[in-house]
């Protein structure tokens, strides 16, 4: 069983503006990622952890029939709303991706390869794409293309994994790359 928590407590402070609510295509940024989850076969429940003030409005967006189990509030930082999160999941849940509302590119074909990749490659997979931006660094200022740079986004975790890294606020890294 997958189970999705999708975080959306976010304040976008730098935006202005709750980008979560900006209208893409005529359907606001969050309603497109939620439906990639709701699309993607092997996603079983979703819990959506949002601002306090903005879950009614959270609401109003989920469609009918709808995997969302749970909306709920969030915490001050990212860690929190994924904690938050990890409290509603289903305890029959195998593997939980964690995904940044704000991200609605994703696709339920991206979806489906981490977690085919979480279950072959000891637990863990985290969907990333390189990064094609010019990096600088602050000091000194030189120019940089990365290649083994990617920006990370869906990690998915066998349950005990999620629980145990939240639980300490442990940032886990590994350089071991799984191919497309």
């Amino acid at each position: 069983m997958l189970s999705a928590i999708i975080v959306a407590a976010g304040s976008s402070e730098r935006m202005g503006f709750d980008k979560l609510f900006a209208l893409v295509s005529g359907k606001p940024v969050i309603a497109h990622t939620i439906a990639a989850f709701e699309r993607t076969a092997c996603v079983d429940e979703i819990i959506l952890v949002g601002r306090a003030d903005s879950l009614g409005e959270l609401r109003k967006i989920i469609g009918q029939p709808t995997k969302v189990k749970e909306i709920i509030a969030g915490g001050a930082e990212r860690s929190d709303s994924v904690r938050a999160g990890l409290d509603h999941v289903n305890p029959k849940s195998d593997f939980i991706a964690v995904h940044d509302a704000a991200r609605p590119m994703v696709t339920p074909e991206k979806i489906t390869r981490v977690l085919q990749v979480c279950r072959t490659s000891g637990g863990a997979a985290a969907l990333a794409e390189p990064i094609n931006d010019t990096l600088k660094r602050a000091m000194p200022i030189l120019p940089s293309r990365n290649q083994s740079t990617a920006a990370v986004f869906t990690p998915c975790k066998r349950r005990r994994f999620s629980r145990a890294i939240y639980s300490k606020k442990l940032t886990v890294f590994s350089r071991k790359r799984i191919s497309r």
